[in-house]
């Protein structure tokens, strides 16, 4: 490969031109490939991202924004900030943070205590380096917000059959609830970083990321929302009949496909797919239309679980209209 130009640097690393070839990538894409070693010296992976900005005649490409990784300085002095430390990491986290970093005179066994709860709640790629009055917390190997998503739906998917078990089999369950809301909720905690990670400042590309982050959000309600239909279900299963239980079953066995199919209609983006997936849960959302006749002939009990399921469906409703939205925007920015 060949270099234009003399060696020098801004802070950034080298500046010597290097030639490369543009290619086409479909019908109207243009690629260019990255240089190995400048790849290999940010840890870049497939699946990453990287930031372009638009200078003129020039783009500047970098790893993260700034050209640098976004970090966060917080001082423990302030009580405040010790108070809410664990809320602050795991917002850090979902926000697309790399680092933050703690001045911390006060004891450091105290911080590293409260940080290593923090650590059980996110996902693997959390990492604590203490020094003296310091603490540094870096979150790294964040990976493909698609590929995040499609596990997710699946175990949120397998998540709603844990409700089906708990009526098909009235044993209490909540130990096992638990355990498989904690895995979800990391899960969620995952795919909300990566999206916002997918929002950038000023382009056509940020309006696809706001909505891939609205699919994060209201995906991880639908988690949160089905956690508590598993509590209620183990708790109220003794005042449901078993006719009861038997339309609850079906109804969830309809969600539980429909969760497990979100994934793979926004990547590649699919209206066909999405439309699917609300023919499947129109039986679901058609239930509200029936209430009145409902009441009179059905126990208090299914009426409230009927009322938690129709919330789930109305939450995947607004994901099935996003990722719609997700997909003629995605198109249009693609024909440009």
């Amino acid at each position: 490969m060949s270099k234009h130009g003399s060696s020098g640097s801004n802070g950034r690393g080298s500046q010597d031109a290097m030639l490369r070839k543009v290619q086409r990538l479909g019908a109207s894409s243009l690629i260019v490939t990255l240089p190995r070693s400048w790849a290999r010296r940010h840890n870049l992976k497939v699946g990453d991202y990287i930031y372009i900005y638009d200078e003129g005649d020039k783009l500047i490409m970098s790893p993260s924004s700034n050209g640098k990784e976004v970090s966060l300085s917080l001082d423990l002095r302030h009580t405040s900030n010790l108070k809410h430390l664990g809320k602050t990491c795991i917002c850090s986290y979902i926000f697309g943070f790399d680092s933050i970093k703690l001045l911390t005179p006060r004891s450091v066994k105290l911080v590293n205590e409260k940080l290593n709860v923090v650590k059980s709640f996110l996902p693997e790629e959390v990492s604590i380096d203490s020094k003296v009055q310091a603490v540094d917390v870096r979150f790294t190997g964040d990976g493909d917000f698609f590929e995040a998503l499609r596990e997710y739906t699946r175990r949120t998917s397998a998540f709603i059959r844990k409700v089906h078990e708990i009526l098909d089999e009235g044993c209490n369950r909540r130990k096992a609830v638990e355990d498989e809301y904690s895995e979800v909720r990391r899960l969620s905690y995952k795919i909300l970083r990566l999206a916002n990670k997918r929002v950038y400042i000023d382009s056509k590309e940020d309006r696809l990321g706001k909505i891939l982050l609205n699919i994060a959000n209201l995906t991880s309600l639908a988690a949160t929302t089905i956690y508590t239909l598993a509590l209620d279900a183990a708790s109220l299963y003794d005042m449901l009949s078993s006719d009861e239980k038997e339309r609850l079953k079906l109804l969830l066995e309809l969600l539980e496909i429909t969760m497990a199919t979100i994934g793979s209609a926004v990547n590649p983006p699919s209206s066909k797919k999405a439309e699917d997936i609300y023919w499947k849960i129109k039986s679901v959302l058609d239930v509200r239309d029936n209430v009145r006749e409902l009441v009179h002939e059905v126990s208090p009990a299914f009426l409230y679980m009927l009322g938690r399921v129709v919330d789930i469906a109305h939450i995947v409703e607004y994901i099935t209209a996003s990722i719609i939205c997700y997909t003629i925007m995605s198109r249009a920015v693609q024909e440009e």
